[in-house]
């Protein structure tokens, strides 16, 4: 995927994207209970396959 071909408002969906992702890493690795890390971690992959669906996207219609 090339980055600077990318629309302002795309750049900023993938940068807050990013963010969302890094904080529920955070979030992981702060947990103490099983069941919400397991929630958190449905959340996690779940936004990480939407962003490699993005991702894949892009590169498709290049």
């Amino acid at each position: 995927m090339d980055y600077d071909k990318l629309s302002s408002q795309t750049k900023c969906l993938l940068h807050t994207v990013s963010e969302s992702i890094g904080q529920l890493e955070s979030m992981i690795h702060s947990l103490k209970s099983s069941s919400e890390l397991d929630e958190i971690n449905k959340l996690y992959y779940s936004l990480n396959q939407d962003v490699q669906n993005v991702c894949g996207f892009f590169s498709f219609t290049e």
